[in-house]
């Protein structure tokens, strides 16, 4: 069966929208206790140095090995596979690298370095990556919980001062959660427009979330996370 590594978070501004919000007022502002510069918010007393991480790729995160070998297998020695797995994965190492990364390599990568790589062609190696994929996706989720979405329900506005352009688009962001699922910083990844960036932003930090747990001596303990969080906007009908 194939797992989904990745859960999809997009929310839909549907076009039953409050009447009268002009620019999006106070919901385009980062909450009282924040502050905000170049695209990026966070909380009273966040380490920013730490928070904000790029985490586009495994070499990024300081996790890769070199080069990318899953656009081609054929030949590929254990560790070379054993990375071409780790990018199949990237998804769930956004969540938090160094965590996934040491669990990996203890659960996952042993069973990876006694793979038979002498396959005939490329078809048949893609279909043993997806295996180790899948197998090394249990593996680590056996010790490491995903953080999740308490909650779809938001309440979000699309401000009047649009409907006339009919902007829409979706707003990707970056949010670090801490220990307690708690939101402390929120980066704009990609944005659609000024005003829009800024509702999705708010919206981002009111989220509610289950942390990401690591079970250490059999007790899962709640650790700081990574997630990435689209908002849709869509205008309402008849602009």
């Amino acid at each position: 069966m194939q797992i989904t590594l990745s859960r999809v978070l997009s929310l839909i501004v549907v076009a039953a929208v409050l009447a009268g919000c002009s620019s999006g007022g106070a919901q385009t502002e980062p909450p009282g206790g924040w502050s905000a510069a170049d695209g990026r918010w966070w909380a009273e007393g966040v380490d920013t140095s730490q928070v904000f991480r790029r985490l586009d790729s495994l070499q990024t995160m300081g996790v890769g090995e070199g080069e990318s070998y899953a656009a081609s297998l054929q030949g590929a020695n254990p560790d070379q596979f054993a990375q071409a797995v780790k990018e199949e994965l990237l998804a769930l190492y956004r969540n938090n690298p160094e965590v996934v990364d040491s669990l990996f390599e203890a659960y996952a990568r042993p069973d990876i370095a006694e793979a038979d790589l002498s396959v005939s062609d490329e078809e048949e190696m893609r279909n043993k990556l997806n295996q180790f994929k899948n197998e090394s996706y249990k593996a680590i989720s056996q010790h490491f919980t995903e953080p999740r979405r308490q909650s779809q329900e938001l309440s979000i506005s699309y401000p009047d001062s649009l409907r006339r352009e009919e902007t829409s688009g979706e707003v990707e962001m970056q949010l670090y959660l801490n220990a307690q699922g708690q939101p402390q910083a929120v980066e704009l990844l990609e944005g659609v427009h000024p005003v829009l960036n800024g509702i999705a932003m708010n919206a981002a930090t009111r989220t509610q979330w289950q942390p990401a747990y690591l079970t250490r001596d059999g007790e899962q303990q709640p650790i700081p996370s990574w997630v990435r969080i689209p908002i849709n906007f869509q205008p309402p009908p008849g602009g």
